[in-house]
């Protein structure tokens, strides 16, 4: 689609027929992700209320959308990837999050419950009484590993 064109279904975002919007609607959401700037670019000129909670709504609608595409794919590709599966559906609410950011706190997660594990079951310190489940040195990697994911819908809003 042109820039005219795309500049020209922008122009009818403040239709007050619903079936010119529906129109503008179902082209937009045809156009994706890449639409996305340019109602972002708009969002922040427009003087009406209605344009904005319209344009509001495309963006939704779109990545919205794309998170179900995406997901889709993912199930259709056998969906081994848990942590894959759990970023898309977080991209469901918080569409902006920082893959990388998650991924790199998920390594360290598990290298820091890898290294206690370890640290563990091949000594008999103090420290690894004085936590958690201190009758199971086997369990204490798992404490940790829940007191970690516990956190991550904070990094989410983060993102």
């Amino acid at each position: 689609m042109n820039e005219n064109e795309l500049h020209a279904l922008i122009q009818l975002l403040d239709d007050p027929d619903e079936g010119v919007f529906d129109h503008v609607r179902v082209k937009f959401l045809e156009l994706g992700l890449d639409a996305v700037p340019h109602l972002e670019n708009n969002w922040e000129l427009a003087e009406e209320i209605l344009v904005q909670q319209r344009i509001e709504n495309l963006i939704h609608s779109i990545k919205s959308h794309d998170v179900f595409q995406q997901l889709k794919n993912w199930k259709e590709n056998g969906g081994q990837n848990l942590l894959n599966g759990a970023i898309l559906v977080a991209k469901y609410h918080y569409h902006n999050i920082d893959e990388e950011k998650i991924r790199t706190k998920i390594n360290q997660i598990k290298q820091d419950v890898w290294i206690s594990n370890d640290t563990c079951l091949n000594s008999s310190t103090s420290s690894c009484k004085s936590k958690p489940l201190k009758n199971n040195p086997k369990a204490m990697p798992a404490q940790q590993l829940y007191e970690y994911y516990r956190k991550i819908p904070l990094l989410l809003k983060m993102g």
